[in-house]
């Protein structure tokens, strides 16, 4: 059976040298482990199995074994007839990308104000921010402290790039019982970072693995309970499209997602005839030909 033979800390060396993240680093090993499944050997059949069966972060182990091995092959570790993933998924279709309705919107907002502060919190800078679950966990107590006054703050992003985010009343994306909501953060005492405030008494909201970070979010916005199938990132998504919606300009509205590419950002706007509309008249009044 044909297999790839792992050589991690040569595939380590060989991403530093070439500039790539810690972050990205860490998690190709990481996943390169898992597909190996405790072996030093990467084995064809178990590889196309894990892949097609994995939900998450599939896109990213596939790119982790292609790069692997485009390394490994010259090398000489591996075998002739091993086939790295195709770039196109391999499990089942991607759910449709899904973004709130004003109504709905308006509707979970009004329920996380029924949630415990800790929570509450949390989701608002989810919705209000556009933060990834990852980010908002690893904020500590100085970076809520600076976004509660000053209404802006630098985190520390996807690939370990750093990128603004603002928390100010704006009409549409946060309002003023947005900012009380990440204020009352800081009358909670005895914690350091966002995800010790997330930890259940049995520990059961733990944060060491990023997956269980993102299953904890899905119990929590679950957890609000007002019939709206809403996944964490559905509030990412929703952010962005309002921020393309009120600005009309893809390129801040990249930059308030952090996304290193601007076509990933396309996929956060839906283009609805409203946001033709507004674009139209927008371009009219100024004077646009």
């Amino acid at each position: 059976m044909p297999g790839a033979r792992l050589d991690l800390a040569g595939f380590d060396g060989h991403m530093t040298r070439a500039g790539v993240a810690p972050r990205t680093r860490r998690a190709y090993v990481a996943d390169l482990r898992l597909l190996a499944g405790g072996s030093d050997t990467i084995m064809q059949a178990r590889a196309d199995e894990s892949l097609t069966r994995r939900t998450h972060g599939a896109a990213r182990a596939r790119s982790a074994l292609r790069t692997y091995v485009e390394w490994a092959r010259p090398r000489g570790l591996i075998d002739a007839d091993f086939v790295p993933p195709a770039g196109k998924r391999l499990g089942p279709p991607r759910r449709a990308q899904r973004f709130l309705s004003e109504t709905d919107r308006s509707q979970f907002i009004e329920a996380a104000q029924m949630v415990d502060p800790p929570i509450r919190g949390f989701l608002t800078l989810l919705y209000a921010c556009g933060l990834r679950i990852g980010e908002a966990v690893a904020m500590d107590r100085a970076s809520i402290e600076a976004l509660a006054q000053r209404g802006e703050v630098i985190v520390r992003g996807k690939g370990d790039h750093d990128r603004p985010i603002l928390l100010e009343e704006i009409d549409g994306i946060a309002t003023r019982q947005d900012v009380d909501n990440v204020r009352g953060l800081l009358a909670i005492d005895g914690w350091g970072r966002i995800a010790d405030l997330l930890i259940g008494s049995r520990g059961e909201w733990s944060v060491a693995r990023c997956d269980l970070a993102t299953k904890r979010g899905r119990r929590i916005v679950a957890g609000v309970g007002i019939g709206i199938k809403a996944r964490p990132h559905d509030l990412r998504r929703t952010f962005g499209d309002r921020v393309q919606s009120l600005t009309g300009d893809i390129r801040a509205t990249q930059i308030a997602l952090g996304h290193a590419s601007i076509e990933t950002t396309v996929r956060y706007t839906q283009g609805t005839p409203a946001a033709l509309r507004r674009a139209l008249h927008g371009r009219r009044s100024g004077g646009g030909q």
